[in-house]
């Protein structure tokens, strides 16, 4: 019997704590993940499960539908002697009742998966007393995790760029531990429906004859990016001619729930538009920020972007000054008159800017800024079946594309000799090309990946990049009596 759970959000991932992968083949990215990580990178999705607990105690348990059983002695064998984390059942193997440290269990999915979460039930007291070895190569070990309220118990959780459809698991025959017979329970695992993830947040502004519709184009984005397979984006919005807009600590929450649903690995597209400028303004050369109702500073976004440092982050500032949310060349500056912390300081992290430092964006006569206009149309399917902005042809977007796609798109050119307005004070001005100043940087470590790729099949080549694959956990269920239950 398998189980699907819609499991709580947590809004906080104080707890995220990702342990190094440690691989036998290259092919895959993988990330060893905590139980409470495995709980908080969790937002509202339906993934799949087992507890166990749907079948009768001392039943043989071959498979479920969705996953199926072997052990390498005897025969997987549903008990309810020993602790759980869901009651009453878990998972041994016949003869004996559990698995002995020389055993092993592996669990084959009838389609290919990219997380894992299972707890193990045991007196092992070291971390790594346990690995897991998955069909394409890839081994990680388990964290010494006690089981909620006991004081034994172990966590094998891990999360892989590449999907795989078997794991292993058994104890470290060289491991310390005197005694390392165990049972299992709790396994959840999953391919998210969605692989690619995106943010857009955007605000309704003036005073000009033509106000800004930055809401709208967040809207607009949005719905291109979501009309993409196996894509989720979201659009964030407010008006600031009606209310007081965006708090900080609302869009914190939006960009902070965003960057939660993305695997260590993966990527998340960030998209901001408002009138931008820079705080202090010692010759231009201070924090720079867009007002979405409060000053989102180039400080701001960073240290919160630095919380999520294994996931690819692309940022795309549409505002003016918007080259200042990027260090050089003003840091040091900056560092007199502001923190100097800007974007170039977070790990994983891309940034396209629609102006320079001390340079002007602007929107035209539908209130659209020019560089949404032209995303928007980089993301759009053309007539042969490819997205604007994926210049060869390939079926995937890079940074780079974008980039490139932005820079020259076409119809800009048709805004030359037209009234355009600013994006710092809403004001009218004659356009030229020649006035654009879009620019981009990335650091090393964010260089080559995709910001738009189709899931992949199990065995494609994969290079991720906006990707999105959200681990769950099973709703916990009252864990009457295990207290007085057995440990193996």
């Amino acid at each position: 019997m398998i189980e699907n759970y819609r499991l709580r959000r947590f809004s906080a991932l104080t707890s995220l704590a990702l342990a190094p992968f440690v691989s036998t083949v290259q092919a895959a990215d993988v990330w060893g993940v905590s139980r409470s990580a495995f709980e908080a990178a969790v937002l509202s999705q339906q993934m799949s499960g087992q507890n166990f607990d749907g079948f009768s105690s001392g039943s043989i348990l071959i498979s479920d539908g969705n996953v199926t059983y072997a052990a390498s002695a005897g025969l997987p064998l549903i008990t309810s002697r020993y602790l759980t984390t869901s009651f009453p059942n878990g998972l041994g193997r016949t003869r004996v009742g559990f698995f002995q440290s020389a055993d092993s269990i592996t669990f084959s999915f009838s389609s290919p998966v990219r997380s894992f979460g299972l707890d193990i039930n045991s007196f092992g007291a070291f971390a790594g007393d346990y690995i897991a070895v998955t069909n394409t190569g890839s081994t990680v070990r388990s964290l010494n995790e006690v089981f909620p309220n006991q004081a034994t118990g172990q966590y094998l959780g891990f999360v892989s760029s590449v999907p795989f459809t078997q794991v292993k698991v058994s104890a470290d025959q060289f491991s310390i531990s005197p005694n390392l017979s165990f049972t299992v329970d709790s396994l959840a695992f999953g391919q998210s429906t969605a692989s690619n993830h995106a943010l857009f947040v955007g605000v309704r502004d003036g005073p000009s004859s033509m106000n800004l519709r930055g809401d709208l184009a967040a809207i607009r984005l949005a719905n291109d990016f979501n009309s993409l397979p196996n894509s989720s984006a979201r659009a964030a919005t407010a008006d600031l001619l009606a209310t007081d807009g965006f708090s900080a600590v609302r869009l914190e929450e939006e960009i902070r729930s965003a960057a939660r649903a993305v695997l260590p690995g993966d990527s998340l597209t960030l998209y901001f538009t408002g009138h931008g400028s820079s705080d202090l303004g010692f010759g231009g050369f201070g924090d720079e920020y867009v007002n979405l109702g409060f000053k989102m500073t180039d400080d701001w976004l960073s240290k919160i972007l630095n919380d999520f440092p294994d996931i690819n982050k692309a940022v795309i500032i549409d505002a003016c000054s918007a080259g200042g949310f990027w260090g050089p060349p003003a840091d040091a500056l900056e560092d007199l008159f502001g923190s100097g912390y800007d974007l170039d300081n977070v790990s994983k992290t891309a940034m396209l800017a629609s102006s320079s430092e001390l340079g002007l964006a602007y929107y035209g006569d539908d209130g659209i800024p020019l560089v949404a206009t032209a995303l928007s149309f980089g993301l759009q399917l053309g007539m042969d079946g490819y997205m604007g902005a994926d210049t060869n042809r390939n079926g995937l977007i890079t940074f780079e594309e974008i980039v490139s796609y932005v820079t020259n798109f076409a119809y800009l050119v048709e805004y030359d000799g037209e009234v355009v307005y600013q994006l710092d004070t809403g004001n009218g001005v004659i356009f030229s090309p020649e006035f654009l100043s879009i620019s981009s940087k990335q650091t090393a470590d964010f260089s080559g990946v995709q910001i738009y790729a189709p899931i992949p099949e199990p065995k494609s080549i994969v290079l991720f990049a906006l990707g999105l694959l959200l681990i769950l956990k099973l709703k916990a269920v009252p864990r009457v009596g295990n207290r007085d239950r057995e440990r193996v």
